[in-house]
């Protein structure tokens, strides 16, 4: 389906709302002109979609009026289906019901190159001469669609059979260019997997395959630098975040995620505000680093209490500094701040 409408703000404000991308997006101007506003979402398997529609204030920022019109939704039917093992793509006669053949009858759809910023879309797929397809013939469609989230992020399918080849080509591509001493996985906000026929035949729980799957990675990168260090981003794997039940479009829960990971991984715990994530994973014999900034302003509010909180942490080897941009600006200012809580001999490689 494709939500519609117009917006216009008056104030300075942080929206969540921006033409064709939901994503978090730079202050409004004070006054911004009436414009349209585009965001296509999938039903799923589910019969009813809650819409909110709203602003982010920071609590620095002037408060803002953000005024809507027009508002509209209509069914768009398919805009970027995916077409592989696990994800098939079935053309029936709406009348009949007869299944029509692939690459005798109809030539499969191929994903837009755009696909990967969330603005492609399917406009047609061709059908060769000697098709059993009539010319007036009515069709239905049926096949599966990555779901976007936030206009950019798409989640990898944790049972597609050419993942372990990926990981282990990547790993080695990586060692080959830099061989790093510290590696990093971003394992972040994976919040629309798991959703394909390969995942639904598979009875372990979103939580349980996102652990094995970085078991997968970690193995590739150990084939490759034995001694490397690797971080990670924890909030799919702390039950404080997102290793949850009821997290985005997830089909089942991803709690317990942490139970198998490797004992080696750093925890990089990131955000301005303190969690229990240092105890609840260096009780689990996990370490921690603390990534923090998040482009405060000078006074570094949310990263002193974050500081604080890695400085008392038995596992915390040190600290990083985390702009959402390249702000470079406070990095020096930042650096005696952190050394000023715990002090790091060694910031990266």
């Amino acid at each position: 389906f494709r939500f519609s409408f117009y917006d216009a703000a008056t104030g300075e404000s942080r929206s969540w709302a921006r033409p064709n991308w939901w994503f978090r997006s730079k202050s409004r101007p004070t006054t911004m002109d009436w414009h349209r506003v585009e965001y296509d979402v999938h039903a799923g398997t589910g019969d009813a979609i809650r819409c909110f529609l709203g602003l982010r204030n920071h609590p620095d920022e002037v408060k803002s009026r953000l005024m809507w019109k027009d508002f509209s939704i209509r069914e768009i039917g398919f805009q970027t289906p995916i077409v592989r093992k696990g994800a098939p793509f079935v053309v029936a006669d709406a009348e009949t019901g007869r299944i029509y053949r692939p690459g005798k009858d109809y030539e499969e759809p191929a994903l837009p190159d755009e696909l990967l910023f969330g603005r492609g879309a399917m406009k047609t797929f061709r059908i060769p001469a000697g098709s059993a397809i009539r010319e007036g013939r009515r069709l239905l469609l049926s096949g599966y669609e990555p779901i976007c989230e936030w206009g950019v992020q798409f989640s990898t399918c944790l049972n597609h059979p050419g993942l372990g080849e990926y990981f282990a080509k990547s790993a080695a591509r990586v060692q080959k260019a830099f061989a790093p001493k510290k590696w990093f996985f971003s394992m972040d906000e994976y919040r629309c997997g798991c959703r394909c026929e390969l995942c639904r035949r598979d009875s372990r729980t979103v939580g349980r395959q996102l652990s094995d799957v970085v078991n997968r990675m970690r193995e590739a990168v150990r084939r490759v630098s034995p001694d490397a260090e690797v971080y990670m981003w924890p909030d799919m794997f702390d039950p404080e975040i997102n290793a949850r039940a009821g997290y985005y479009q997830l089909p089942s829960t991803a709690a317990g995620s942490w139970e198998r990971l490797p004992k080696d991984i750093i925890m990089a715990n990131w955000g301005t505000r303190p969690r229990n994530s240092y105890r609840f994973f260096s009780q689990r014999g996990f370490r921690t680093q603390c990534a923090t900034y998040y482009d405060e302003d000078g006074s570094f509010k949310g990263s002193r209490q974050m500081l604080d909180a890695a400085s008392k942490a038995p596992n915390c080897t040190g600290w990083t500094y985390t702009p959402w941009g390249h702000h470079r600006d406070l990095l020096e200012n930042f650096v005696d701040l952190a050394n000023a809580y715990r002090p790091v001999t060694q910031v990266g490689d």
